[in-house]
């Protein structure tokens, strides 16, 4: 007789073809949670930008942060890959904020 909420709202979200921007979302906030618990003295200095195609697009203040993170890519692909049940991230690319 009544749907829960969240399958109410799963419905109006595909509805209104948000799905890919609502999985992105996601993707980055939990990137964000597994950079922040493996580099912790960055996790201020380090952003999940965006997540579009496969690839997750990860922003430091410099690239000596990026180079550090790479060192982990495939460990982080995986990690968060399997938080998701899906292979959806194939890549990570580091950018250099300019701020």
């Amino acid at each position: 007789m009544f749907e829960k909420a969240d399958k109410i709202l799963s419905k109006v979200i595909n509805q209104k073809g948000l799905g890919k921007s609502v999985l992105s979302a996601q993707i980055c906030l939990e990137a964000e949670k597994y950079l922040a618990q493996e580099f912790p003295k960055l996790k201020s200095q380090v952003t999940a930008q965006s997540f579009s195609q496969g690839i997750l697009k990860i922003s430091s203040k410099n690239a000596m942060i990026n180079q550090e993170i790479q060192f982990k890519k495939h460990p982080i692909i995986k990690k968060i890959n399997q938080k998701f049940g899906s292979d959806l991230i194939k890549d990570l690319r580091f950018i250099v904020r300019s701020n």
